[in-house]
């Protein structure tokens, strides 16, 4: 079993329960059932598989908590490829640092973040393109075209960088089991 694996049983047992609420003000809030979240999911992995990502690819996410977020990560693992969270508090150091040593191919991130990217060079010569959250639906493709790599429980899902309290921040690798260790681990708390 993969992560995305366990995010599916609830799509197969309860299709209209409302997987995801969210309020960005007081005034809007967005409301996602599982079976809407996992077409969004489907478009944009088929899209996303269509401009070329690979199982194994990295992903860096430079996103706020919003709705696209879910969905690009889902989209992402779904793909066999690992989603490099990077904190939004983080700078050109920081941000050069980890866009130079996880090598992604691929950014996503939010209008309000692209002027922290301006400041970084060279560190970011693997990127290949830079998807917006505003524009996910322009990534989406036929998901009938999905051709989905088998992904296994000791792939990489996550390269998580440490805080670099004494150093430089290193990636911890995080694998599918790893997640689901956890997560099983933090329901039976």
């Amino acid at each position: 079993m993969n992560l995305h694996d366990l995010f599916v049983i609830p799509r197969q047992r309860t299709p209209d329960k409302l997987a995801v609420q969210f309020v960005s003000d007081a005034k809007t809030a967005t409301e996602i059932t599982y079976a809407e979240l996992y077409a969004a999911v489907d478009r944009l992995a088929a899209g996303l598989q269509k401009w070329g990502l690979r199982k194994g690819d990295r992903v860096a996410f430079f996103l706020g908590n919003r709705p696209e977020f879910l969905v690009a990560y889902l989209a992402v693992i779904r793909l066999g490829a690992i989603m490099v969270p990077i904190n939004l508090r983080y700078r050109r150091l920081e941000l050069g640092h980890i866009l130079s040593d996880c090598t992604p191919r691929l950014l996503i991130t939010e209008q309000q973040q692209l002027g922290f990217l301006d400041d970084i060079g060279a560190e970011k010569q693997s990127l290949e393109a830079t998807l917006l959250a505003e524009e996910l639906p322009q990534w989406e493709a036929d998901p009938a075209t999905l051709q989905l790599p088998l992904v296994e429980a000791d792939d990489l899902a996550v390269i998580m960088y440490t805080s670099g309290t004494t150093g430089r921040s290193k990636g911890a690798m995080i694998t599918h089991n790893n997640m689901l260790t956890t997560i099983t681990g933090l329901l039976a708390a």
